[in-house]
């Protein structure tokens, strides 16, 4: 079953870990200041029923929490999915999800005209959850009717936690919005002058809890590796520095690029930011494509982070996005990460022309934001992919038996969610703010093709730290020629002319090489990541 979470900025979901631990999937919705959905056609009979004026009873959050109700309840994206049960921020489940819907699939089959099931029998505050216990029998029968006034009772406080079959969804949603009454007054209302049938839970099998303040702003690191895109990665990292949340660092991965290329055309553009300590950008060979992310981190402290945002060079970041990745993450408790998969935007070139294309967000790689232990799972499945299997229980075996060396955006999502992670895609589409991101369909890339030599691409299939799968670019100054080199195992070939080389030898300062057509050659590495031609030095 589904748990909808409303929330308000302020609040934190803390019933979050309990659904997740029980088997519930978890959605966060945000709530809503505009009340132009309210009608409150029947202000006069709200008034008449409560015997005071419904001004009295509704005070602006009151209001707030009717349209939140409405629209959340008309959403069409809940239209035809009927396991779902709407629950405002402090609601905490008791039971697990497999036994709810059991529980309400029964009650429903024994009232198939309910409207509402409403899984708690009053208001019980600060509970302490059992999963294992369920107060046996369980039953569902029709909530009190008084059709003359609020008989102020307990027992009909709170919609914590509803659900409503989307038959009925509709009709509950125009409940909220004609009379002026708070949600739960309008509940009984509606059910004692038959408006609608609403059951009651003999025990409570949710509770709610106490709000707690929103946990404070994460510190988020971008996590961006780039190959061979030189335009892409200096855009990409003026864009990240020009984010507009104070509480990140950018850590970068340059790949297929030569060091002393590096070092004279992309560390001087960025160096006041790397000397404010905004920026870690360091150069290195290009290996598997897990491997890849986690250069941009390797054998640094980073546990002063909260959360790692994957980053792409070549898509386009609004300058509020890690802002509002940061928003979201604070409702959820620490230890969450987050991925979009929703409705979202590719950019393409259309006879030349760029356009903007809306579809299903099927690639959720760009997206992914996951937590500190993420990140350590994903170091240790380097050091020996045999432990991926063994660390999760999997239905969907087939999902990981291809190798990730191609496809670390499989890998990470898979950890991520199996670790709670959750899809940031209705809330950001409800509060309006949207994905912050267009994904760019036209570039080049690993999985798109036109990107990896064919002998690089066969090496890349495994999530392994294996030198001979190493590719570098090393710039070479010869008396005669100065040019870079592919160097990838036992094999170096110039990238301006057909020229071949068997590698003799690669260490961190120099390289000696016997050329295919004139001999042996060694080349030693200066400070400026230059290789020059030793007379000297042989291996």
């Amino acid at each position: 079953m589904k748990c909808i979470f409303l929330t308000t900025p302020g609040e934190q979901i803390l019933g979050f870990q309990m659904a997740r631990d029980l088997g519930y999937e978890v959605e966060i919705y945000p709530t809503t200041q505009d009340t132009s959905c309210l009608t409150d056609t029947l202000a006069e009979e709200s008034a008449s029923y409560i015997n005071r004026s419904p001004e009295s009873a509704e005070r602006p959050h009151v209001r707030s929490l009717r349209a939140s109700w409405i629209r959340v309840l008309t959403d069409a994206r809940y239209a035809h999915l009927q396991d779902v049960i709407f629950c405002e921020s402090d609601a905490v489940p008791l039971i697990p999800a497999k036994q709810m819907k059991s529980l309400i699939d029964q009650a429903l089959a024994e009232n198939p005209r309910a409207d509402v099931v409403r899984p708690f029998h009053y208001c019980e505050f600060e509970a302490t959850p059992n999963p294992r216990t369920c107060p046996i029998p369980v039953t569902f029968a029709r909530m009190q009717r008084n059709p003359q006034k609020d008989v102020c009772n307990p027992h009909f406080w709170g919609t914590h936690a509803l659900y409503v079959p989307s038959a009925s969804r509709a009709k509950v949603a125009s409940i909220f919005a004609d009379y002026r009454l708070p949600v739960d007054v309008a509940l009984n209302l509606a059910n004692g002058r038959d408006l609608l049938r609403v059951l009651v839970c003999s025990s409570n099998l949710f509770v709610q809890q106490n709000h707690r303040p929103a946990n404070r702003p994460p510190r988020i690191a971008g996590l961006l590796s780039s190959y061979k895109r030189f335009k892409d990665l200096q855009r990409q990292i003026w864009c990240m520095m020009d984010q507009d949340y104070a509480d990140f660092h950018l850590f970068v991965a340059a790949k297929g690029i030569c060091e002393s290329d590096f070092h004279t055309l992309i560390e001087p553009q960025f160096r006041h930011f790397i000397e404010a300590g905004r920026l870690t950008i360091r150069v290195f060979p290009n290996r598997n494509q897990l491997s890849n992310l986690l250069d941009t981190v390797r054998d640094l402290n980073v546990q002063e982070f909260d959360l790692f945002a994957k980053l792409d060079d070549d898509d386009i970041y609004a300058r509020d996005y890690i802002s509002h990745v940061a928003e979201f993450h604070r409702f959820l408790p620490p230890g969450i990460g987050s991925y979009y998969t929703g409705c979202g935007g590719y950019l393409r070139s259309l006879r030349g022309f760029p356009a903007v294309v809306r579809g299903g967000f099927g690639l959720y790689g760009p997206t992914l934001v996951f937590p500190h232990h993420v990140l350590e799972l994903l170091r240790r499945y380097e050091q020996n992919s045999a432990d991926i299997l063994p660390e999760f229980e999997v239905h969907e075996q087939s999902y990981l038996k291809s190798g990730f060396g191609l496809n670390e955006d499989a890998l990470v999502d898979f950890v991520n969610r199996c670790k709670g992670a959750v899809n940031r895609a209705a809330y950001t589409d409800v509060s309006g703010h949207g994905l912050s991101l267009l994904i760019c369909q036209d570039s080049p890339s690993v999985m798109r093709g036109g990107y990896l030599e064919p002998d690089l691409r066969f090496r890349m299939g495994a999530t392994r730290l294996d030198e001979r799968s190493n590719e570098r670019v090393l710039y070479l100054h010869h008396p005669q020629w100065n040019g870079p080199v592919r160097v990838m195992g036992r094999k170096a070939e110039r990238l301006d002319k057909p020229d071949e080389a068997e590698v003799l030898h690669l260490g961190e300062d120099s390289i000696t090489l016997k050329w295919k057509n004139w001999g042996q050659e060694c080349y030693v590495r200066d400070s400026d990541g230059f290789y020059r031609l030793s007379q000297e030095k042989k291996f």
